[in-house]
């Protein structure tokens, strides 16, 4: 894929809950680009699917299985070969310190 974004920057796009009308793309520690959906409530049920409890007792409880969670539902989304686990290896704390935004949306 190609980058986008600027210089150094691990995310692009909308991140918004409120209908992002473009994908976002991250940059995972393979150095590849990947395309991630949009939050939807699809995904917001997912992530709470894969941590088995709600996402408000998930952020003050699971911090670090919410990361990988939120980044994986949404690059699963648009690339379901990835599993849980590959998608884990590729966050790097750098990215995990980025996702920060993102987790205060929800």
């Amino acid at each position: 894929m190609e980058q986008s974004g600027k210089s150094g920057d691990q995310t692009t796009g909308g991140t918004g809950l409120a209908g992002a009308v473009e994908p976002d793309r991250l940059i995972l520690a393979d150095g590849k680009e990947y395309e991630m959906a949009a939050l939807n409530l699809n995904i917001l049920i997912e992530i709470e699917d894969i941590l088995g409890m709600t996402l408000e007792i998930a952020s003050k409880s699971q911090r670090l299985k919410m990361v990988r969670a939120v980044i994986f539902a949404r690059l699963h989304a648009r690339q379901s070969d990835l599993t849980i686990e590959q998608v884990g290896n590729l966050i790097t704390p750098e990215i995990m310190a980025r996702m920060d935004n993102i987790l205060g949306e929800i």
